[in-house]
């Protein structure tokens, strides 16, 4: 029986652990490694990861260094005396020291078809950039970020109805299910580890706030491709008024033109004019209020005797 550490914080990779802890016949947990309780919320009280709240539940040894620095916790880990270490979304380095440990292999699960979009947001990235599919990559650990070689890949398609929250749910139930295929194949050493194509390296770089602003120069679709990338965060948003819009839900018609830079109704839809078409919004929320849908925020503008089309600032 495999002895397995496992290494996560988001909830990406909650399936992963869940499925890891199911397959009791090949591999036993022996610890769970976290990112430590953080302040949240308005009242900035601890808050635990996803993967302790699932850690907890199903009573597995769990583990919060704050980084592995000191020599203690190094330690600690060593006398785990671990055969495979599973890395999802932990969100700390790993020195040589460490990845050295296991027996067999210390692996990361990625949200990408490696090397296309390395880094910390691959979801997002795949999206806004128009890519027609992507996966998840069973990888080797390196000191480089996201470079070690790949043993197994699982594709998916990007559908036009997807946003980050359903693509992220789609990817981490696809990266649980690779579990079972992982241990056997580093068991009994049937996994061939391929070396990435640098030539073909992406970087998907950390989102900020700042990206959430729709700048309507741009193609419809191109805005389109942006709500559905930065939803849930950082969201998009347009200024109506001095007054942040965000943006939750559209649709892309390219086909109904010549309102760019305004917020407009026709044919009983709420649009938003772009460069060479139209976003339709299907879910909205003013700054400080509750979401609300497209017939429910028309009507409220005209409940207050405004007209559209308005003029974004």
């Amino acid at each position: 029986m495999l002895r397995v550490v496992f290494m996560g914080t988001s909830p990406f990779a909650v399936p992963a652990l869940e499925t890891l802890y199911e397959l009791t016949k090949l591999n036993q947990v022996i610890g769970v490694y976290t990112q430590p309780d953080r302040p949240a919320g308005r009242g900035l009280g601890l808050q635990f990861s996803a993967i302790k709240k699932k850690a907890l539940e199903l009573k597995l040894p769990i583990f919060q260094p704050e980084n592995f620095k000191d020599p203690k916790t190094l330690e600690e880990f060593k006398n785990l005396n671990p055969d495979i270490v599973v890395v999802a979304a932990y969100g700390l380095l790993l020195p040589t020291k460490l990845l050295e440990t296991p027996k067999l292999s210390a692996v990361n699960i990625h949200a990408s078809l490696l090397p296309r979009w390395r880094g910390a947001a691959p979801i997002a990235w795949a999206i806004l950039k128009g890519d027609l599919e992507t996966g998840v990559t069973i990888q080797k650990i390196s000191q480089k970020l996201d470079a070690g070689d790949v043993l197994l890949q699982q594709k998916t398609p990007i559908l036009t109805t997807d946003y980050a929250n359903t693509l992220h749910d789609r990817l981490s139930q696809i990266g649980a299910r690779l579990m079972l295929p992982t241990l056997e194949g580093l068991m009994h050493g049937q996994l061939q580890s391929i070396a990435q194509d640098e030539s073909l390296m992406t970087y998907a770089h950390k989102l900020t706030k700042e990206m959430a602003k729709l700048d309507l120069s741009q193609l419809a679709v191109e805005l389109e491709r942006q709500v559905r990338a930065f939803y849930p965060w950082p969201g998009t948003s347009i200024l109506v008024n001095g007054v942040q819009l965000k943006i939750k839900k559209v649709i892309c018609r390219k086909e109904i033109q010549g309102f760019q830079g305004k917020l407009f109704e026709k044919s009983g839809m709420l649009l938003l004019g772009a460069k060479d078409g139209s976003l339709e919004i299907e879910r909205l929320q003013w700054e400080g209020k509750k979401e609300t849908g497209a017939l429910e925020f028309l009507n409220g503008l005209k409940g207050r005797g405004v007209t559209l089309p308005i003029e974004l600032s």
